[in-house]
């Protein structure tokens, strides 16, 4: 992947759209008065964030699934979770699946599904701060555990317009 300074320069002319659509997310049952929010993602970084708030959804219900059972461990007690779908709005989106795209910022497929281990840093991080810098309120990716489903990372704008939940299932 091509260096930070790089990777911003890239995004900022890269091509945008506006999208608007439902997407799935899981979380604890104990966040569920945060589920809409990206408040974790401060305390726990994703594959796209490190430093600023992110909302990781999925645009299928199993990718989503996936993504947020990569991390646990058989050895540790289930816990309740509540599936949301979420319903957002985003005026510039960027689709980080897009072969042209991927090539002109230094990367693959590969690396952009690796896995992030939690507490250490991933390349991924340096890309989304530079989507973020560059305007890019949300960002299509590939899923990491999941192969040919896609995610919709949210950074957070304020005010947070964007965001509506239309219903939550406890699983």
């Amino acid at each position: 992947m091509h260096p930070p300074d790089q990777l911003r320069t890239t995004l900022a002319s890269a091509a945008s759209f506006s999208f608007s659509g439902d997407v799935t997310r899981y979380v604890r049952e104990k966040y569920r008065r945060t589920s809409g929010s990206p408040v974790g993602s401060l305390r726990s970084p994703g594959r796209y964030n490190e430093g600023f708030p992110a909302l990781y959804t999925s645009f299928a219900r199993h990718a989503a699934l996936e993504e947020i059972i990569q991390y646990t461990d058989d050895a540790i007690a289930m816990v309740p979770y509540v599936m949301l779908s979420l319903r957002f709005t985003a005026l510039r989106t960027i689709d980080l699946t897009d072969p042209t795209l991927v090539r002109k910022l230094g990367t693959s497929q590969r690396e952009l599904r690796s896995l992030r281990m939690p507490g250490d840093h991933h390349p991924c991080q340096d890309l989304g701060r530079a989507a973020r810098a560059a305007g890019a309120e949300a960002i299509i990716v590939w899923s990491a555990p999941w192969s040919g489903a896609k995610n919709l990372v949210v950074f957070a704008v304020s005010p947070p317009r964007y965001i509506e939940i239309k219903s939550i299932v406890r699983v």
